[in-house]
């Protein structure tokens, strides 16, 4: 089981794919999860396992067992809480994007401020949190002759809830 490259700790949701592709580049992985599968139990060195009532915050606490000196990974859905990922990286490596970064990519503003770059385009839809008086009178009085289908997600979401089209 791993070891070549030492322990890194990964926390999510569920740890399992991480935990296997950590095995195959050498790691030794040391889980904390929702769930503690089988899989996921027969490929780290050790798994806690949250509550689901306490997840995602509960993670922290788990995460104290963890070898001090060992990297964190996070997984899905922890890109949805930057404030934690940015608490899991206070004493240890973060391996993968920083807390600044994510929360970054989460913000509706991010795409649309990129700067064009030569040459490339860059095709992203309209994002925008209200609509205007002219757009909702459209959807009211064309409805489905709208060409376009446009879905409506929480900014903190996973797993398809709360997802609904507009």
């Amino acid at each position: 089981m791993g070891g070549v490259a030492g322990t890194l700790v990964i926390v999510g949701e569920s740890a399992r794919a991480a935990a296997r592709s950590a095995v195959e580049a050498g790691y030794t992985p040391w889980c904390v999860d929702l769930r503690g599968d089988r899989d996921l139990r027969a490929a780290a060195a050790a798994v806690r396992t949250c509550p689901a009532d306490a997840f995602p915050a509960g993670l922290l606490k788990l995460i104290e067992d963890a070898p001090r000196n060992a990297p964190v990974l996070v997984t899905a859905p922890l890109e949805n809480h930057p404030e934690l990922v940015r608490a899991m990286a206070f004493n240890r490596p973060l391996l993968g994007n920083s807390a600044e970064s994510i929360a970054a990519a989460r913000s509706p503003a991010a795409i649309p401020s990129l700067k064009p770059v030569p040459g490339k385009l860059i095709r992203y839809p309209r994002t925008g949190n209200r609509l205007s008086l002219t757009r909702r009178l459209g959807q009211v009085l064309f409805g489905g002759f709208v060409r376009s289908k446009y879905l409506l997600k929480p900014r903190r979401s996973a797993h398809g809830t709360g997802i609904a089209w507009w």
